[in-house]
């Protein structure tokens, strides 16, 4: 039976409440009943009294289980708190680890707080205190976790295990004979349910197994790194490790001097450097036997194994044939671990001995014959080191060398190296550097270099000198290979054989001999306006050594003066004397009066043996002085020439180049005759002028022709002017145009074409001026050229010289008759045709011809032309017998040249029957005319329009009829293509007719 709790003050504590209830063992609804009833007096009662939580303390399982060296957190125990009806606070928590732990093996124990879970994660942190107890320890944490009323959660005790705890040694918590035992700032009402469901924890170390992977015994060369010494193969097992450091012996026969660096490498999968990662090295500058210490981390996982590899880099000037060994049987690697694993050593000596190992070269001399090498030349061979490689790989950092001889120090530019590896030659080297070498001989050169050379290669280092252009003619160069034999200097200490020797031969530089004569230029006449005339040659013949010429100066003699030259040129001809198949090398202008001294930068190799023309050539401007001179006097005034080089040269030119005379052409014009003549308005190619032009001594080219068209032409009578050439006769038919001009122009009017026509030295021909009229021109008009006191003017590309015979010879053209109408009226007597002109400057007389059908005409009747200029003159001739019904009159002008000219055809019928209007032609010509026959109408004054077909008047005009029959013809106003209505009436009487107009 649980008792009754006493309570301060008399109260009733809650408990003995429960107690009671408990005692009475009521049935449910009677204690439901009871229970309010108590709680009704518990509020009225105990607003003074305190209240008690009730605590509930169970064990949570956690199973058996091995902690790991150096590991935190580690749980132990976890006891789960309940609490109800009023809160807590814990201030304390009291546990006591049992096991086989000793004090060395728990740094720290840990509570943590998880409301939720039985876990660290996702805990509060409440305390810790140091564990460096052996077991059993009881320890007392002070803590602070308030718990509300209905809550719960688990206290969770960890431990921290050392790095170096023991194996197999335990720690444990037993709920049951030794709870946990908490402490509050209130007195709760605790019930203990922990147990012994916490399983013992087990300290457990890594078992690693240590064994030595196979290196085999190797050559490693001078200045090589990372090569294998040795590799440990770790595997670890039941734990992981951190591995933290490496401890090694390096034994052999090293000295301090053979080694950089040491290096450990890691590799998972195979005991080479390839693919590891780096860990760690040390400065390896000690001589064997010497231990080393280098800090290295890999965290190796349970299950796992891998290669730690200790490479080693070998110094350039390592000691050929030391060694280096690590011995896993007597000095096996030991290892550090940031925890105590157990380890089985199984390491033996499976490392081979690594043997470092310099390279062996010879070096011989390549034979070079003796030669001579030309100034001004590049990459001449004065010495070719062989050099062959074996054991091992080198490479060569420098060269050092001496040149001997005679020369001095202008002779050379630059001194260069270069490697070939099949011939001593330059062709198909690579460059390896270069010096200045700009001292006189002997001087010593070094020169670095970077060439490397494989295992069992070979190669020639050869030595060239680039020589001035300047240099002594005769000055020697040479490398004596046996008192002065190339040094190489290497990036290793190769153990080098010298077997050089004295067979390079002896360079000896060579100016060339150069010989310059004149050759024959023939005295001759040079054309104004021609180019690449020649003045002078000047032969060079080259021994020895090629040159290359890069100047010639000359002067140019003789009687020109300064606007007679446009341009001074210089050919080179390897075969002739010509500038035919030759080489422009440059020019220069030639705007000076002789005598002037030219200097023209050209640039032409010669090779030794060969020869070859330099011809100077003048361009003689198009109006030089006639007979002005031009020379160049070999003799004493030789050309100069410059080379990039300083050659021997020997001058044997003399004065065989004539003298060169500037030649004008003679020029000859005269008129040729032209007869007056009539020009028809609307022709082409009308005859007005022919100038006869002879040409002799030299050929000319007219570039323009200017003439003045005179006499009375108004600016509308031409339309244009154009220029012929007939070789042969002064006509336009065979001639050639050469060029035109629009001629509206008023007389007198000067006019410039441009054209273009060469005439040969020794021929001639005829420049033929010729017009088009216009369709409008005014008749009677006149067009005249006066060679006389106009005669035409010639240009030319040149300035010939001029004899201008030309005359009055060209003639009077006059534009011809017209005839303003033509009609035929009926008269008492027969018919009166009546006409009217214009224009009769050139008329004579005047036939009138009639015809029955209009085809055959006979003249009827004739008078004389009494008018002059361009006054109207009007004549009638009565045709008494006229034909009975149609008559056909046209009129004839007899012009005073012979010529005759036509007048239209006028029909009128004398039929007494009909009776009205008719028209012909019809279809009329588009601004044309049209004629009007009166048939049988009275005298009188008829009106007359014409009329569109949208009946607007296009013309209107009166016409006088004398009676009877007549033919008056119109002349009609612009119209365009179509049907019009011609109106002709008179006191009320009307005719229509329809025409039409093409």
């Amino acid at each position: 039976m649980k008792k009754f709790y006493p309570t301060p003050s008399g109260a009733f504590h809650l408990k003995n409440a429960f107690v009671f209830l408990h005692i009475l063992k009521l049935r449910k609804q009677s204690l439901q009943k009871l229970v309010v009833l108590f709680f009704g007096y518990f509020f009225l009662t105990s607003f003074n009294n305190q209240v008690y939580a009730d605590v509930d303390l169970t064990t949570s399982t956690l199973a058996a289980a091995n902690l790991n060296q150096g590991t935190n957190n580690n749980i132990v125990y976890v006891a789960k708190m309940a609490v109800t009806i009023s809160a807590v606070t814990v201030n304390n928590i009291q546990f006591t680890l049992g096991g086989t732990y000793d004090a060395n093996d728990l740094p720290l124990v840990t509570i943590y707080f998880n409301a939720t879970a039985a876990t660290v994660a996702g805990s509060s942190f409440l305390g810790n205190t140091a564990a460096t107890f052996a077991a059993p320890h009881t320890y007392s944490i002070a803590i602070a976790k308030a718990m509300a009323a209905g809550s719960s959660g688990y206290y969770i005790i960890v431990v921290n295990v050392a790095s170096d705890a023991n194996d197999a040694n335990t720690i444990k918590v037993n709920g049951g004979t030794n709870p946990v035992i908490f402490g509050f700032s209130t007195s709760p009402t605790v019930t203990n349910n922990q147990t012994d469901v916490a399983g013992i924890q087990t300290i457990q170390a890594a078992n690693i197994t240590l064994t030595t992977a196979t290196v085999t015994a190797a050559n490693i060369n001078q200045g090589s790194n990372n090569n294998i010494i040795y590799a440990a193969q770790m595997t670890v097992a039941a734990q992981p490790v951190t591995v933290s450091s490496i401890q090694f012996t390096l034994a052999g026969t090293h000295d301090a001097d053979d080694l950089g660096l040491v290096s450990i490498y890691f590799n998972a999968t195979t005991p080479t450097v390839s693919g590891a990662s780096f860990l760690g090295n040390s400065n390896a500058a000690f001589a064997a036997p010497h231990t080393y210490t280098i800090a290295v981390s890999r965290t190796m996982v349970a299950g796992s194994t891998g290669y730690y590899i200790i490479v080693a880099n070998v110094s350039s000037t390592a000691t050929d044939n030391n060694t280096v060994k690590i011995d896993g049987a007597i000095n096996p690697i030991v290892f550090g671990f940031t925890t105590v694993p157990n380890i089985t050593n199984s390491q033996t000596d499976a490392a081979g001995i690594q043997t470092i190992q310099g390279a062996d070269v010879t070096i011989t001399s390549a034979t070079i014959a003796a030669s001579n090498i030309a100034q001004g030349t590049n990459n001449n061979i004065v010495y070719v080191a062989q050099m062959a490689v074996a054991t091992e790989p080198v490479t060569v950092n420098s060269i050092q060398f001496t040149l001997d001889g005679t020369h001095n120090a202008s002779d050379l530019g630059l001194v260069s190296i270069y490697f070939n590896a099949t011939a001593p030659t330059v062709s198909g080297a690579s460059f390896l550097g270069n010096t200045a070498g700009a001292f006189a001989a002997p001087h010593t050169y070094t020169i670095p270099i970077s060439r490397v050379m494989a295992l069992g290669s070979t190669g020639f280092y050869i030595i060239v000198a680039n020589v001035n252009s300047n240099a002594i003619d005769n000055n020697t160069i040479k490398v004596n290979g046996a008192t002065n034999p190339v040094i190489f200097g290497f990036t290793t200490a190769p153990n080098v054989t010298n077997s050089q020797t004295d067979i390079a031969g002896t360079q000896t530089i060579k100016a060339s001999g150069v010989i310059v004569t004149s050759a024959n230029v023939i005295a001759a006449n040079i054309n104004q306006g021609t180019n690449s005339n020649i003045v002078y040659i000047a032969q060079v013949s080259v021994n020895t050594t090629p040159v290359t010429v890069n100047n010639i100066q000359f002067t140019l003699d003789g009687t020109h003066d300064a606007d007679d030259l446009g341009l001074v040129s210089v050919y080179f001809n390897a075969t002739a004397p010509t500038v035919s198949g030759a080489s422009f090398l440059g020019n220069t202008l030639a705007a000076f009066a002789a005598p002037h001294t030219y200097s023209i930068s050209i640039s032409r190799t010669m090779a030794a043996g060969s020869t070859g023309y330099y011809i100077i050539a003048v361009n003689i401007n198009s109006d030089a002085t006639d007979d002005n001179t031009i020379k160049v006097n070999g003799a004493t005034n030789p050309a100069v020439f410059g080379f990039i080089t300083t050659p021997n040269v020997t001058n044997n030119q003399t004065n065989v180049a004539g003298i060169q005379t500037i030649q004008a052409a003679d020029v000859t014009l005269s008129t040729s005759p032209v007869s007056s003549n009539t020009f028809a308005p609307g022709t082409n190619n009308n005859v007005v002028y022919v100038a006869q032009m002879s040409v002799v001594t030299e050929p000319v080219t007219v570039n323009n022709i200017q003439f003045t068209l005179s006499g009375t032409h108004i600016a509308n009578d031409l339309t244009l002017a154009s220029i012929y050439f007939n070789a042969a006769a002064p006509t336009v038919s065979g001639a050639s145009f050469l060029g035109n001009i629009v001629s509206n122009f008023a007389a007198p009017h000067t006019y410039n074409v441009n054209i273009s026509r060469t005439i040969a030295a020794g021929s001639g021909g005829y420049f033929i001026i010729v017009v088009n009229t216009s369709a409008s021109a005014v008749i009677g008009n006149t067009i005249k050229i006066d060679g006389a006191a106009n005669p035409v003017i010639f240009g030319f590309t040149t300035t010939p010289n001029i004899t201008d015979n030309q005359t009055d010879n060209g003639g009077l053209h006059i534009l011809p008759i017209s005839f303003i109408s033509v009609r035929a009226f009926e008269k008492s007597n027969g018919v009166n045709i009546e006409w009217k002109v214009t224009n009769e400057l050139n008329t004579g007389s005047y036939s009138v011809e009639r015809s029955i059908d209009g085809r055959i005409f006979n003249s009827i009747g004739k008078t004389n032309a009494t008018g002059s200029g361009v006054n109207i003159s009007i004549y009638t001739l009565p045709d008494a017998r006229p034909f009975a019904g149609n008559n056909f009159y046209r009129i004839s002008a007899l012009n005073k040249d012979g010529k005759t000219e036509l007048s239209p055809v006028v029909k009128i019928s004398l039929n007494k029957s009909g009776r009205g209007i008719s028209i012909y032609p019809n279809p009329v010509i588009k601004n044309g005319s049209l004629n009007l026959q009166f048939q049988n109408l009275s005298k009188g004054t008829y009106m007359v329009n014409i009329f569109n077909q949208r009946g607007q008047r296009v013309l209107n005009g009166i016409i006088v009829h004398e009676g009877g029959n007549s033919v008056q013809p119109i002349l009609l106003p612009k119209m365009a293509a179509g049907l019009y209505s011609v109106e002709v009436r008179n006191a009320g009487t009307k005719y229509v007719n329809t025409i039409i107009v093409e």
